[in-house]
């Protein structure tokens, strides 16, 4: 299963010898982040089991660690212009729950002190999704993925070659939401907009 083939991923790799490591998903997904198999709906990956096995190899501490999914994060329709729905934002808690809940003994008090031998079990992380949370991810039926291949035209591109992931992001999302017209949350008038999750803290450049 997708669990089972992430760890085998992260465990068998050399990571000494790369630069980061890049997962790609193209699945279905529904709430709360959720991944599902793409013939068994039974076989759901949740998001913190998606990053765990690699927060938890030596060689990839302060490394990149790059996520892309194309997959729903919901079942509504990203329109404004016909939405009158509240889009309520998740705390990066929530999102990291279960690891979280691991380190709750181990916040610093008042009187702790930096140390900088101190690495996070979240750090160095940059998820790019394909819609927003609680939103559809389209596809062209003859093309496939929007989103996938926006991002894969923005990285071949050499006019990007000095551009940093960031602003390799912002260009995705201004050129997808040019795809779509405004209308009522039907399929006549689909919406997507991709959303960038990061705990980088440094520019990530390709190339």
């Amino acid at each position: 299963d997708m669990k089972n083939d992430l760890e085998e991923f992260a465990i068998k790799q050399d990571w000494e010898n790369f630069d980061a490591a890049i997962v790609c998903i193209l699945s279905h997904g529904g709430e709360n982040n959720s991944i599902y198999g793409t013939g068994n709906f039974k076989e759901k990956l949740e998001f913190p089991e998606l990053l765990e096995p690699f927060s938890r190899q030596p060689n990839l501490h302060g490394k990149p660690k790059i996520f892309i999914v194309q997959a729903c994060r919901g079942e509504k329709y990203d329109n404004k212009a016909a939405s009158g729905d509240k889009i309520e934002f998740s705390p990066i808690k929530k999102l990291f729950s279960s690891i979280y809940g691991k380190l709750r003994g181990a916040l610093p008090s008042g009187a702790s002190k930096a140390d900088s031998k101190y690495e996070s079990q979240v750090a160095d992380v940059l998820v790019l999704w394909a819609t927003g949370r609680g939103f559809v991810a389209w596809r062209h039926p003859l093309f496939g993925s929007y989103f996938i291949q926006k991002l894969t035209s923005a990285i071949k591109d050499t006019n990007n070659r000095r551009e940093h992931m960031a602003d390799i992001m912002e260009h995705i999302i201004y050129e997808i939401k040019k795809e779509f017209q405004p209308g009522p949350p039907d399929d006549d008038h689909p919406g997507q907009c991709p959303q960038a999750f990061t705990t980088l803290d440094r520019k990530l450049y390709l190339f």
